[in-house]
């Protein structure tokens, strides 16, 4: 049988069919309270849309997607959001060709070049902040120093309220995760109020 089946079988057995259907009204009423309405799900993707045109009007190559819980399907009402600009390396580093004949060791160009692309993600960040801040945005402030550096801002919705954002650069590895998150909750419908109620119940004890 498959993994855990018996392990299963046995919990099944010790839970009747009384207890099984209050965990899941239960867990049911969780997800409900949560789960932002289709209305506030379009209007972070239009947020996305509206930055990227922004975005792509100083730099015509880069694309800028949702990722973590706004776009693996797992976000709560009043969430923030969180958006990564993916840049392609020869924007983001467009002087590297000098720096291929350079007569240091591998390791000693190694680590100028992290340095270098440090540098340029710095500028970037700093100048992705004032392109915000041009734009609207309140509060922005580039994290240059933070372990992922981001733009910090908030967007008005035009009310009394604010949706907080956090914007980084080439974030691969979490756009990856929020993809793969994503495809779970498409695989079985139980995926999202199970998650919404584990997330709820963490953070409460």
């Amino acid at each position: 049988g498959p993994p855990g089946g018996a392990a299963s079988a046995a919990l099944q057995g010790m839970l009747s069919d009384d207890i099984v259907g209050r965990i899941s009204d239960i867990v049911m009423k969780v997800y409900g309270d949560l789960m932002p309405q289709e209305d506030e799900m379009q209007a972070r993707q239009n947020i996305c849309n509206k930055l990227q045109r922004a975005i792509q009007m100083q730099w015509p190559s880069t694309k800028l997607v949702l990722f973590g819980s706004s776009g693996n399907n797992l976000c709560t009402k009043g969430s923030d959001l969180d958006l990564c600009l993916h840049v392609p390396l020869d924007v983001l580093n467009p002087n590297e060709g000098q720096y291929r004949n350079s007569r240091s060791s591998a390791r000693e160009r190694e680590r100028q070049q992290k340095k270098r692309h440090k540098a340029n993600l710095d500028s970037l960040l700093k100048k992705l902040a004032v392109l915000l801040r041009n734009g609207g945005m309140l509060d922005v402030e580039a994290l240059t120093t933070a372990r992922v550096p981001i733009v910090k801002f908030k967007v008005p919705d035009g009310l009394e309220t604010t949706l907080d954002c956090d914007l980084c650069v080439n974030n691969v590895l979490a756009c990856f995760n929020t993809e793969l998150l994503y495809a779970y909750t498409m695989l079985d419908w139980r995926v999202r109020p199970l998650v919404h109620c584990i997330k709820h119940c963490a953070k409460r004890f």
